[in-house]
């Protein structure tokens, strides 16, 4: 039977591609039999659409569970269908290139859902197989011990529930499709069961003193559960700072709809009038990205806040974060920034400086938001030495090596996908500290 846990260990380093080596005879018995995978509805449901959809995708999905396809494999299957339909034809360059980014993530988000969804569904099937002849059991919620994993399913975690009972989430099983969407979405957790005796043909209980050796799994949870506690407060430390300061909280909304990426800089750059930090700026950029209503017209103690606590916002985004040191700034960051994967977004945080850069065919390119004039997409230059004069220039960034005490000190120089950055409870509640309602 295919674990969620063998697909932790295999999927640890580096989001690596998770592959099935046994299958699971209940999870491909009901997809065989339903032909779909529940998912939790979204805002947009077009009947006919959402009924092929869900047959085509349920059909890729046991394809691939059958063949121990990973789970980019099969996201790949179901991305290139989406791409190859007619309403794409008449698309701009840039607008395939927004389709393919969209499509890839949510095929990605999809096949790892509907993955742990069939898994477990599967697997309450077989407990339910069980029950019916003659054990006795316990359904338990395991979830997966990094710091990926939802604070709820951090919570979760180790409860145990009759088998038709739901547990305290809403959900019947990790990734059931009727539960929380909050709750099901990219949820990498898994279920075991406990058993607790059988029943004899006379209806009386033959107890079992059985429990599974979890002393690992409970050892990384609990060093889990330190960590989002030292978060917690580190995440009240900051709004209390807020407080102390009087700094006014202007709560943050969802956008009414979706902005251009022009829209948007239009909407929030405009030089230092803006009295805004780089860091609320970029905050405010991204967090227009993931959909949350945000302007940036403060200055003052809002300004300060954000920009001494940048490192810390960024953590609540649940981004995808690559934290560097180095020694001669301009050209290590140089190096790293020329790197970076192409057309691809990323938070930059290197000298004295913070802003969202970017690779594309013509060059690398930073967004300026803070120009006395036009705002927007700006070039580092074409050549190395171009690169390293804009980092020294508009980053501060330094050439040389900086001594203290006689020892060479190492500088932090912080990189984030943009596309990772999600609107976190956490991430929403700061950024009421730094909006405007104007």
């Amino acid at each position: 039977m295919a674990k969620s846990r063998e697909q932790y260990v295999n999927e640890k380093m580096d989001n690596e591609a998770v592959s099935f080596n046994l299958v699971d005879q209940h999870t491909v018995e009901r997809l065989k039999r339903d032909g779909v995978i529940e998912v939790p509805t979204k805002k947009l449901d077009v009947p006919k659409d959402m009924r092929w959809n869900e047959k085509y995708i349920a059909s890729q999905m046991l394809k691939g569970i059958e063949n121990g396809d990973s789970v980019d494999k099969m996201a790949s299957s179901i991305f290139l269908e989406i791409f190859s339909r007619e309403d794409t034809f008449n698309l701009t360059e840039k607008g395939v290139s927004d389709l393919i980014k969209r499509c890839h993530n949510s095929a990605i988000r999809n096949a790892r859902t509907m993955t742990t969804s069939a898994e477990n569904h599967g697997r309450l099937d077989s407990y339910k197989d069980l029950a019916a002849k003659g054990v006795i059991q316990k359904k338990e919620w395991m979830s997966t011990p990094d710091d990926r994993t939802r604070p709820s399913h951090v919570d979760i975690d180790g409860e145990e529930q009759d088998i038709d009972k739901v547990f305290s989430n809403g959900c019947m099983f990790p990734g059931d499709g009727k539960g929380p969407a909050e709750e099901v979405w990219m949820c990498r957790c898994t279920m075991t069961d406990h058993i607790i005796g059988f029943r004899r043909a006379d209806g009386s209980i033959s107890k079992v003193n059985y429990t599974p050796d979890r002393t690992l799994h409970d050892e990384q949870m609990e060093e889990l559960r330190a960590a989002n506690a030292k978060e917690k407060t580190l995440n009240n430390r900051f709004k209390n700072n807020a407080e102390r300061d009087k700094i006014r909280y202007i709560e943050v909304n969802e956008l009414d709809k979706t902005l251009t990426e022009k829209q948007i800089i239009n909407k929030i750059a405009g030089e230092d009038k803006t009295k805004g930090s780089c860091a609320s700026q970029t905050f405010a950029y991204v967090a227009n990205k993931c959909g949350l209503d945000v302007k940036d017209y403060r200055g003052g103690k809002s300004r300060e806040l954000f920009s001494r606590n940048f490192h810390k916002v960024l953590k609540m985004t649940d981004a995808d974060i690559k934290v560097y040191k180095v020694k001669k700034e301009v050209s290590e960051v140089a190096s790293i920034i020329s790197k970076v994967e192409l057309n691809k977004e990323y938070i930059l945080a290197a000298g004295k400086h913070m802003t969202v850069i970017k690779r594309t065919n013509t060059g690398l390119q930073y967004l300026e938001l803070q120009a006395d004039g036009a705002n927007g997409w700006t070039s580092f230059g074409k050549t190395t030495n171009n690169i390293k004069e804009t980092l020294k220039d508009r980053f501060g960034c330094r050439k040389t090596v900086v001594y203290k005490n006689g020892k060479q000190l190492r500088q932090t120089v912080i990189l984030a996908d943009v596309d990772s950055v999600k609107p976190t409870d956490e991430f929403r509640e700061v950024l009421g500290y730094l909006n405007t309602n104007k």
